[in-house]
């Protein structure tokens, strides 16, 4: 159980926007923005439980996966206790005050491997290209996202919670590994969706979500999602908790901070050589901030190019340096060495050309590029990772000609099955977003 303390901070965060203050994550932009927290309320919303608190004063871990075949999605009874998989983490290797800071809730298999792809490196220019494989990260639904959710999870699970509230697009991979992998910990998922264009691909997404077992909400706009979710907290301030648009929230950055220690690692052994960039999609913000973060405490401070996916007001420069700051200082709040890193725009570039018409919009450029990674084994998706490998494409030819370059893949290598789910079984509102079509 949490402390009365951050009751009213957590609210007062409404999450869901991550510090991003966006009434339009999907470009719903006439939606007034709800308030967005001073720093004060982010550090305090997300400040590791002090030794004698309740709930939460020693290292609270989930269980291990459960056969939920009888009834997919649902909530079970009384997570079990496993072995620390915190002290597994390089991070917390470095800093092992923060393993009693921030419990794990297992999901993936770390560290996730760096791959050498010398002939799509030869076809685009590049002296060298490799991939940092967060596709196989987990299954059956692998990608970049159980990195946060395995921290944000894990302190739900310390803290007693039942039910956690997050929020997407109908077709986002963040509210589907959020439906897929709470059950597994105990936890019931509500999933606030916002409207997005409509494709294959979020058809599919949207049926696996429903087959998770998830509620699912179609909320209309960010200000409304905000709105029923903190309603739901206030009405069981004990038993909900609210996760970020992304997971990008300071607690949640902290898997990504953890994912540069790994990388850093890796390099150190000579799994790969030292990349001169590291490409990789920016959404929510939070895994190129947790990166950035994780790799120069790590003393390897490489170049980062991310390539924005999401409507430009939710990636700003502004907000990100304001979630930059409230990640590296909830670290900091649980161990005072951490490093006191700050953003620094040479090394942190955001990529603004080939966002196209907009968030989940797909454009030529992506469709190019997936043609060329599909013909040397790479699967892309057309929202996040076809446009940020078509900024690599285009950098190829320009700023990166002849270097070494790491892509870090955060598509899922395969989706749950969505095939043979009855889309009467979704709410009504939703419907609309499953009628089959045909594919462009």
């Amino acid at each position: 159980m949490r402390r009365d303390g951050e009751r009213s901070s957590r609210a007062a965060l409404g999450l869901a926007v991550a510090l991003s203050g966006a009434g339009g994550l999907f470009g719903l932009s006439a939606c007034p923005s709800p308030r967005v927290p001073p720093m004060h309320e982010v550090v305090a919303a997300r400040q590791p439980p002090r030794a004698g608190s309740t709930g939460s004063s020693k290292p609270v871990t989930a269980p291990p996966p459960t056969d939920t075949s009888s009834s997919p999605g649902a909530a079970v009874d009384a997570p079990a206790v496993d072995a620390s998989p915190e002290l597994k983490l390089p991070l917390v290797r470095r800093f092992p005050t923060l393993a009693a800071a921030f419990p794990v809730a297992p999901i993936g298999r770390w560290p996730t491997e760096v791959t050498a792809h010398p002939e799509l490196a030869a076809a685009l220019g590049l002296g060298g290209l490799w991939l940092k494989r967060d596709d196989r990260s987990a299954e059956p639904y692998g990608g970049g996202k159980p990195r946060k959710l395995e921290l944000l999870f894990g302190r739900a699970v310390a803290e007693g919670r039942r039910t956690v509230i997050t929020f997407g697009g109908v077709g986002s991979h963040h509210a589907l590994a959020t439906a897929l992998y709470a059950p597994r910990h105990g936890l019931s998922a509500v999933l606030m969706l916002l409207p997005q264009p409509r494709t294959p691909e979020v058809r599919r997404v949207l049926l696996a979500s429903q087959a998770a077992g998830a509620e699912l909400v179609l909320a209309g706009s960010m200000t409304n999602a905000l709105r029923l979710a903190n309603a739901r907290e206030a009405a069981a301030p004990d038993e909900v908790m609210i996760i970020a648009a992304g997971g990008s929230e300071p607690l949640g950055n902290v898997g990504f901070v953890n994912a540069g220690f790994e990388l850093a690692a890796q390099i150190a052994r000579g799994d790969m050589p030292r990349p001169d960039v590291v490409v990789m999609a920016l959404g929510t913000m939070g895994s190129a901030i947790g990166l950035d973060i994780g790799l120069v405490a790590a003393g390897m401070p490489i170049d980062i190019l991310a390539v924005r996916a999401s409507n430009r007001p939710i990636s700003t420069w502004r907000k990100l340096e304001r979630m930059y700051a409230a990640t590296v200082a909830l670290l900091r709040a649980a161990d005072p060495t951490f490093p006191d890193v700050r953003v620094d725009p040479a090394r942190l570039v955001v990529d603004d050309e080939h966002l196209g018409q907009g968030y989940a919009i797909p454009t030529l450029a992506g469709a190019a590029a997936t043609r060329l990674a599909t013909g040397h084994g790479l699967e892309l998706d057309p929202t996040y990772t076809a446009k940020a490998f078509a900024a690599l494409s285009d950098g190829a030819k320009r700023s990166l000609a002849g270097k070494t370059v790491l892509f870090w893949q955060s598509h899922a290598a395969q989706e749950p099955e969505s095939d043979g789910i009855d889309p009467a079984t979704l709410p009504a509102a939703l419907r609309g977003w499953v009628v089959p079509f045909r594919d462009r």
